[in-house]
């Protein structure tokens, strides 16, 4: 069965009346007649496909809900355009769109310098440059606040979006504002030696149409894709790591003869950091926990034990200092008086591991640095 109605995008600027006019003769040969105009979409009806002459009438001095059936009560339209013989469809505060058939020899209801004169009496920083400097404003306060960057958010993929999101959020508000407030600017400019506005073209208007649509899905996606990917791994994280799984440490490795009476195993991850683990055991006879952190990139990995480290530093109960010589790396720092807390990285991999013991043990370090493979 055949639709009666569709909705399709609408994302013309008025500047673009023109090409706005050809969209719409397009749409009715292929029998789609506009029925309203919303925000940022416009409404068909299914008709037969009938060659249609269309005409936009640009900054109205009547709003769209006080136009009759027909113009023949507008003024002040061009006497010679026969407004009786044109149709309304609709329209907004900004533009009204009238048809007729193609076949009647009629002027336009708007004269093209009469709609050239109505565009340049408009303010520069009018509604879409409100919006355009509201928007820039909005992203430049966002990339501040992003600045510098906080690494741990890059553990999550929601995260990772909340960092992109704001901006990505206003790229499409400042393309189309941004594209208005340039056509305009264009248009004042050129107005001393042009008669007609510059024009774009119907195939420009669309592929900007799509790219706004584009980073609207992207953006979309992302944020659901992130909440997605995060609560499957969370639900995955309700099974226990196996004995081969990377940055698990038990008591039992530690040479600790305990059964933990609780387990804690918390999984998680993102596009930058595909892994990143929680493993804690806790029982009479001590406790054991590994945070193991595996990120795509080395750089990635050392920015991030940077932050971590400096976090850690802020605490009352640390004392960070060098563990270099006993670990046999570069980055390797105990966090705590009794060193038995210690962090360290290798290449893209970062631990932190927590105990009872004395973690400087020479004996003990080496089981820890066969079991994590450090």
């Amino acid at each position: 069965m055949n639709r009666q109605k569709k909705t399709t995008l609408f994302l013309f600027s008025v500047l673009e009346y023109r090409e706005m006019e050809e969209y719409l003769e397009k749409m009715a040969a292929q029998g789609w007649l506009l029925e309203k105009v919303g925000l940022f979409g416009a409404h068909f009806l299914r008709i037969e496909p009938i060659n249609l002459r269309f005409n936009v009438i640009v900054y109205p001095e009547t709003r769209s809900a006080e136009v009759p059936a027909s113009g023949g009560a507008l003024n002040p339209f061009d006497p010679q355009a026969q407004p009786e013989q044109w149709t309304f469809l609709a329209g907004t505060r900004r533009f009204l769109v009238f048809c007729t058939p193609r076949t009647k020899n009629l002027c336009n209801l708007q004269s093209e310098h009469a709609a050239r004169q109505k565009i340049l009496q408009q303010p520069v920083w009018g509604h879409e440059g409100l919006i355009l400097l509201a928007a820039v404003v909005a992203l430049v306060v966002s990339l501040q606040q992003s600045i510098p960057v906080d690494y741990s958010r890059l553990l999550t993929n929601r995260g990772l979006v909340s960092l992109v999101y704001v901006p990505l959020l206003l790229l499409p508000v400042i393309l189309y504002a941004g594209h208005h407030v340039w056509r305009l600017l264009l248009s004042q400019r050129q107005a001393d030696v042009r008669r007609s506005l510059p024009r774009g073209t119907f195939r420009r208007s669309r592929l900007r149409g799509a790219v706004i649509v584009a980073l609207a899905v992207l953006i979309t996606g992302l944020s659901i894709g992130a909440l997605g990917m995060d609560l499957f791994t969370r639900r995955s994280s309700r099974v226990l790591p196996g004995p081969g799984d990377p940055g698990i440490l038990t008591l039992e490795d530690l040479g600790v003869p305990a059964q933990p009476e609780t387990i804690v195993f918390v999984r998680e991850g993102s596009l930058l950091v595909p892994r990143h683990t929680d493993y804690r055991e806790i029982a009479d006879a001590g406790v054991i926990r590994v945070r193991y952190i595996e990120t795509r990139w080395p750089e990635l990995s050392r920015r991030l034990f940077r932050q971590l480290l400096q976090e850690e530093g802020r605490l009352f109960s640390r004392a960070v200092r060098p563990a270099g010589d006993d670990w046999g790396q570069t980055d390797a720092y105990y966090l705590d008086p009794g060193s038995t807390m210690v962090m360290l990285r290798s290449g893209s991999r970062i631990w932190q591991v927590e105990s009872h013991l004395d973690l400087s043990n020479e004996l003990l370090r080496s089981q820890i640095q066969e079991r994590l493979e450090i």
